[in-house]
């Protein structure tokens, strides 16, 4: 079975074009970065090229057919520069521009000329090198966990492996510029081109938006001044936490902190040094503590943390640690001798206890600190709380 190859060249010219309009006015609206705005302008470079293509197919036009392939060549080189944007990496000019160099020496020039079969055997090698790099910065972002990376890769691998097995098939002579049959491996390109072009086209979109949510979700969770969860955020984890705790029967312990004489601070040094101490804080803390440990600003120069799967002796360790650390690491602030200090209060859960009462009894541990001297670390007085639990002052 054959298919004419200037009806299906023009089918992927129209839906690269219908992509790129899609993908432009999807950027128009979001807005949030120039990614897209070069994917959509790699659609228009594809469009035109596969054209030119066309035309050249049609009239027999070599010119036509030269200018296309060159044209052609630039799209995928964008797709490349656009994943590489969205990863925040640097584009090498070299590596943008080196294929499309590539192919104008080659292909265009006397001597170097190249026989027909094999101009197109190049066209399609460079195609699929830069496709398959793009597959590459998909995948090396992956970290972020970002869903729409999956099919973008999976597309990119299969256009990729496509063209370079058509890259084969012309440069060893099995198929022309004529019909295309549809068992070569060329014969497939065409098909899932379009494939490619459409579904890149919505997950391109969709991975901009996903990641545009997650960062809107971020920035709404995050104290904008110490870059840790503002208190709603870590009220809500905390609950979360707790509740699990409570479900699997296990230790889940909290640490109340509170800058020292900071009102004193920002009297002596301003509020610029003030905050220079809180974000000294938020920096030393999160040094210390671990992967599942949260860590957030619940007031003015109060932070809290919620520690699952943990002891109070080995909360007490913990809150300690970052006690000494701040001690030593905040003894100047833009060059002013700050010398501050912070004291913190532990607690841990029991089967009846609630995030409030788990917030008092470590507030409570907080208040001992400030009274026995400041720059310390206490647990709550021995005795049995208002739900009729244990203190559980023993350090483990």
């Amino acid at each position: 079975m054959h298919f004419d190859l200037p009806t299906l060249m023009a089918a992927g010219s129209f839906v690269a074009a219908m992509s790129a309009v899609f993908v432009f006015f999807a950027w128009t609206h979001a807005r949030d970065g120039t990614e897209m705005l070069w994917w959509a302008l790699g659609y228009g470079f594809y469009a035109i090229g596969v054209a030119l293509l066309t035309l050249g197919t049609v009239e027999d036009a070599e010119l036509a057919i030269a200018l296309g392939a060159i044209v052609l060549n630039i799209a995928p080189a964008l797709f490349w520069m656009s994943s590489r944007l969205f990863n925040r990496h640097r584009v090498p000019l070299v590596a943008l521009f080196g294929g499309l160099g590539i192919g104008l020496v080659t292909m265009a020039f006397s001597p170097i000329g190249l026989s027909p079969s094999l101009q197109m055997a190049l066209s399609l090698a460079i195609f699929a090198a830069y496709t398959l790099a793009t597959a590459w910065e998909y995948w090396r972002g992956r970290g972020d966990g970002l869903k729409a990376r999956q099919p973008l890769i999976a597309l990119s691998l299969l256009q990729a492996a496509l063209f370079s097995a058509g890259s084969v098939e012309a440069a060893t002579g099995r198929i022309s510029a004529g019909d295309i049959p549809l068992e070569s491996w060329f014969g497939l390109v065409h098909f899932v081109s379009i494939l490619y072009l459409i579904g890149t086209a919505v997950f391109v979109v969709s991975l901009s938006r996903e990641r545009a949510e997650r960062l809107q979700k971020v920035t709404a969770e995050t104290d904008a001044l110490t870059g840790v969860a503002n208190r709603g955020a870590f009220m809500a984890y905390a609950g979360e936490a707790l509740h699990r705790s409570l479900q699997g029967d296990l230790p889940l312990s909290m640490i109340i902190f509170d800058l020292d004489h900071f009102k004193r601070i920002n009297d002596s040094f301003g509020h610029a040094v003030g905050d220079g101490v809180l974000k000294r804080f938020g920096e030393t803390a999160r040094r210390v503590l671990r992967e599942d440990d949260r860590l957030g600003r619940i007031g003015g120069e109060e932070f809290a943390v919620i520690l699952p799967d943990t002891s109070l002796g080995s909360a007490f360790v913990i809150a300690d640690r970052i006690r000494a650390a701040f001690d030593g690491d905040c003894r100047f602030v833009d060059r002013c001798a700050v010398n501050a200090t912070v004291s913190a209060g532990v607690t841990t859960a029991h089967p009846s206890s609630t995030l409030d009462s788990i917030l008092v009894a470590a507030d409570e541990g907080l208040y001992r600190a400030k009274q026995n001297g400041r720059n310390r670390v206490e647990r709550r007085r021995a005795g049995r709380d208002s739900d009729g639990g244990p203190f559980l002052e023993v350090v483990a």
